[in-house]
């Protein structure tokens, strides 16, 4: 009866092993997918398994009873493999150069299909044991998936100079504001980008006083009888307020120097602008050309403290050769940015499929 407790434990042991094993991933391949050699796919799904096991999945390599099942297959054509990994929704994607490379590509396919891990920037995807030659050195980045817009709003003051003119000496007014929109379209790397600029340049505040004494001139002049002119000068008043400012718009670059806050950063561009300074008979109203420059200061990930110069000529003055040639502003602002998104997935899709990246082993 001893024997037949033994044969009965003996079997109830191999139940359980059964049983454990059936707590584990399956991987499976789709061998109508497939077209590497019996030998090449078996060590295939080995790697598949291995790459599992060190993500901390427990998997089943008997494929008895499978609490989850992965499904993988590789094509080769020439020396290149492209292989392809899934899991329910999720599928990954990648190409080795060569057979002797598939491990590698393995290990990295694995760890994005469980971890999340983007491949396309291969955060969180490579370590020392599976980093590849390709990714030790400097890549090319595709801006097109990478490039997000921050924008950025920047409050400050300064001063406005004007040269002389005539009897009149050079002019410098100090109670200037200046109000910035922009928008940094930065890569992933955070360190340099293109920059969309606007400003709201506050200065004339005689405009409303100026446009109000010639409406009255004009309701004077016209002796109560409505005229062109006295329409002109109401409707002048009625936009007086936004006659104080100038509007500017421009196309520059901002770059970060150094890879995180607190960090200086630099900014240049071109801009043109609406110059208004209708309370000045040696000026009132003309169109402007220039550019600026910018130094600042990144103190945290949302706020900045700069300072800027900006540079304008006036055009039909300029050649007219009468009032002022030049404007000069300088500014010191505090700006508030927020971090934008990249450009999703979804409507990358519509400018075609991204290229499967290629993997080489790091000693070749």
């Amino acid at each position: 009866m001893r024997w037949c407790h033994a044969v009965v434990a003996f079997v109830c042991s191999i139940a359980l092993a059964r049983a454990a094993a059936a707590e584990g991933v399956c991987v499976q391949i789709d061998a109508t997918r497939d077209n590497l050699s019996d030998a090449d796919r078996n060590g295939f799904r080995v790697a598949v398994l291995e790459a599992l096991r060190s993500e901390g999945i427990q998997v089943d390599p008997d494929n008895i009873a499978c609490r989850g099942i992965v499904v993988a297959y590789s094509m080769k054509l020439g020396e290149s493999v492209t292989t392809t990994i899934y899991a329910g929704n999720k599928t990954v994607t990648g190409k080795a150069s060569s057979l002797d490379e598939l491990d590698l590509s393995v290990r990295q396919l694995v760890r994005s299909l469980v971890t999340g891990g983007s491949l396309a920037t291969r955060f969180g995807v490579t370590d020392r044991q599976n980093v590849l030659r390709d990714q030790t050195a400097p890549r090319r980045v595709n801006a097109r998936d990478a490039r997000r817009w921050d924008p950025v709003l920047a409050i400050g003051g300064g001063m406005l100079q004007l040269p002389s003119v005539g009897d009149r000496a050079r002019q410098r007014q100090k109670n200037i504001v200046s109000i910035e929109a922009r928008f940094w379209g930065v890569l992933s790397s955070d360190s340099a980008g293109i920059e969309l600029y606007s400003r709201l340049l506050i200065h004339d505040y005689a405009a409303m006083g100026a446009v109000k004494n010639h409406y009255d001139e004009a309701r004077t002049n016209s002796e109560d009888k409505p005229d062109l002119g006295d329409l002109g000068s109401g409707m002048g008043l009625m936009f007086s307020p936004f006659l104080c400012a100038n509007y500017e718009a421009g196309f520059g670059l901002v770059s970060f120097i150094g890879s995180g806050p607190p960090r200086p950063f630099v900014r240049v561009g071109a801009a043109t602008s609406l110059l208004l300074r209708v309370s000045d008979p040696d000026h009132r109203i003309d169109l402007g050309l220039g550019g600026y420059v910018g130094f600042g200061f990144q103190l945290a990930k949302n706020v900045n403290i700069s300072i800027a110069a900006n540079v304008s000529s006036p055009v039909f003055h300029s050649l007219a050769r009468s009032g002022y040639w030049y404007w000069l502003t300088t500014t010191a602002m505090i700006e508030l940015r927020a971090v934008g998104k990249e450009r999703s997935k979804r409507n990358l899709d519509l400018f075609g499929p991204d290229d499967v990246p290629t993997i080489r082993r790091i000693n070749e």
